[in-house]
């Protein structure tokens, strides 16, 4: 989902072949989103449930910078905690560049509490059931 631009109607397209049965999507993209942004995505979609999915902090950090040198965005040489890939993670935009408490509180300024939910990623690991 476009961050600046969004067809919001295009979007919901996408789940119109499953009708009546649950669909959703997933992506940390998600954590990315303005506030003006939000705000149009649940004015478009008044009962959407917003499943927030809280990491660790250290272990999301470090699962970006691995995905960085995945795509070779960051050299493999780098070393984990320097400067360069401590300011990876505070670039604008970034998906770690604001805290849980920030974006939850972000989602939950639009979501009507009853369609809002916060897990953690670990318990979902431990038990996901």
């Amino acid at each position: 989902m476009p961050n600046s631009y969004m067809d919001l109607e295009r979007y919901a397209q996408l789940f119109e072949p499953k009708a009546s049965l649950l669909s959703g999507d997933i992506s940390p993209n998600y954590s990315t989103l303005s506030n003006e942004v939000i705000r149009r995505v649940i004015g478009y979609f008044p009962n959407l449930k917003v499943i927030f999915l809280a990491r660790d902090p250290v272990e999301r950090v470090w699962s970006h910078l691995s995905m960085e040198v995945r795509y070779r965005q960051v050299s493999r040489s780098t070393r984990p905690m320097s400067t360069k890939s401590i300011g990876i993670c505070s670039v604008e935009g970034c998906c770690c560049a604001r805290t849980r408490a920030q974006l939850s509180r972000d989602w939950k300024r639009y979501v009507h509490p009853d369609r809002f939910r916060i897990y953690f990623f670990d318990d979902l690991q431990r038990n996901p059931d």
